[in-house]
This record gives C-alpha cells, structure tokens and sequence, in this order.
C-alpha cells in the first residue's frame, strides 16, 4: 500500500507553474480553419499551427512534393480519439528542424554519464510529421519518431488507459479547437520542462482541456509530449527509484495555454502500466 500511495503521488506531482504570459508573434492571429484541398494549402495551415521556420526554396523543392494524402489510425488520444481515428488527412514533413542551440556534449562528459548508467542523446535537428484534417483544417498529431531501438522508449498507453489514468487527476480533453492558436508549438516547444534536443521522440497535440480541479473554464492548449530523456531521478519519493521502471521516468507531458503561451504544468502521465515490457528483438 506504502509503495501505490508513493506511486500516485508521483505520476501526477512533478509540476510547475507560470504566473506570467508569454506572447509570441510568430504566427497569425485567431483565425478560423477550413477544408485543405491541396499540397500546398496543406503545408501552409500546418507553418500556421507549428510556427517553423521553413525557406521558400525548401518548401517549394522538397516538401510540398514529399505531402500525403492517407488515412490517419489513432488508438491514443483520450477521450477524443474518435475525432481523429479512420479520418482523411494531410501528412506534411518537416526536415532538420532546429530546436536548439545547446552545442553536443565533449568525450569526458558523456564518459562520465555512462559510468552513471545514463544515456544522453542530444540531436538539435529533427524531422517531424504534422497531420492536419482534410476536411476542416484541424491539426491531429505533431511528431518526432525515433528510428532506432530502445527498450526503455514505451509507446503511448491504448486510450482507454489514459483516458483512466487522466481521470483519477480530474482531467479531460474535450474537443478538437476550431480556431487557429495564438502561440505556435515550436513557440512552446523550446520551454519545456525538459530539454527538447535530449528527448528521442516528441508528441504535440492542440486540444481543448478542462481540469475540473484546477481552472474554472476549458482553454485551448499545446500538449508536448517528450519521451526517451536521461530518466527522472531527482524528482523520486524516497525509496522508488528501484521499483519504478525507466519509462515511468524518461517522459514528461507539458501543457501550455494556446492563447496566451503560459506555461501551466508539466507531469509524466498518461503512460503506459508499471508492468509494460518493450518487444524483445
């Protein structure tokens, strides 16, 4: 019982706030979505939502040629996955995107991680994937894969298991926003919690949120998702760190206020169970 009651308390404690706003203007104002009937509409709506920083040369040569139309599969997403699960929309690549300046670590430094049994990995470009809904404009998913293997890099929980864990926090995602967001998720995406450069895969999502606990009204909101970082150990109750396993260490889920850019928590939930084991290859 000692062991659950330590558990609960750190799967949704590991939070911060932020009592101050932080306005961007590197995207357009509120502006409403619309159906995407092309290649190149499709990429201009997602440099809307994800606020990168493209050239002309780049988007005319290599990626409004590399967008598909397919079929999009979702099993994750709480509570809203139906909105999302068997619709039509637009996967636009994203190449070398820069999400940081942090120069790699030396030799010695990494040695001496290693010797503490962490791995460290620090990749300041990455390439994601948006998909935005054909049929109204709305973006889905924001994601970084990581390509290699790694045992401790668990998948999203089915939605039916986040959806259980987000409501013993008393939280929900409502809807998919109508409107575009004030602030950009790359905007959001370089003040998160934890570092991006160091995080393998990355998740961003734009849904309205309602926690009945702690704001009185649903707001629309950036969910960033950073996964495979060096594993949380500092933020531990006393006596867990043995039986808690890495991937209930390694991942943060951020939350910023779309419209404001403020920054309202960071936990590590919601994840898959204690007893998860990754395929063994």
């Amino acid at each position: 019982m000692y062991k659950l009651i330590l558990l609960f308390i750190y799967l949704f404690s590991v939070s911060a706030f932020a009592d101050s706003t932080h306005m961007t203007d590197n995207v357009e104002p509120m502006d409403t979505t619309y159906k995407i009937t092309n290649t190149a509409d499709a990429v201009d709506m997602a440099l809307k939502y994800t606020g990168f920083l493209v050239s002309n040369e780049e988007l005319s040569d290599k990626i409004i040629n590399d967008v598909t139309l397919i079929e999009m599969v979702d099993t994750t997403t709480p509570f809203i996955h139906d909105l999302i699960d068997g619709r039509k929309v637009w996967k636009v690549p994203f190449y070398n995107i820069r999400i940081s300046e942090k120069k790699e670590m030396g030799e010695m430094e990494k040695k001496s991680l290693s010797m503490r049994g962490i791995d460290v990995y620090i990749d300041n470009e990455r390439d994601f994937d948006v998909y935005i809904n054909a049929e109204s404009g709305q973006l889905f998913k924001i994601i970084a894969s990581f390509s290699e293997y790694d045992p401790a890099l668990a998948p999203e929980p089915p939605y039916e298991i986040a959806e259980e864990q987000m409501r013993s926090i008393n939280e929900k995602y409502l809807a998919l926003p109508d409107s575009l967001p004030n602030v950009s998720f790359f905007d959001c995406l370089k003040r998160c919690f934890d570092p991006p450069e160091q995080s393998k895969e990355i998740i961003g999502f734009y849904v309205i949120v309602k926690d009945y606990d702690r704001d009185k009204e649903a707001f629309p909101a950036w969910i960033i998702i950073n996964k495979g970082f060096p594993p949380d150990q500092l933020s531990l109750p006393p006596g867990a760190k043995d039986w808690i396993p890495v991937h209930h260490k390694n991942m943060r889920r951020n939350i910023f206020n779309a419209e404001t850019g403020r920054f309202i928590s960071a936990d590590n939930g919601p994840k898959m169970p204690l007893d998860w084991k990754p395929d063994k290859r």
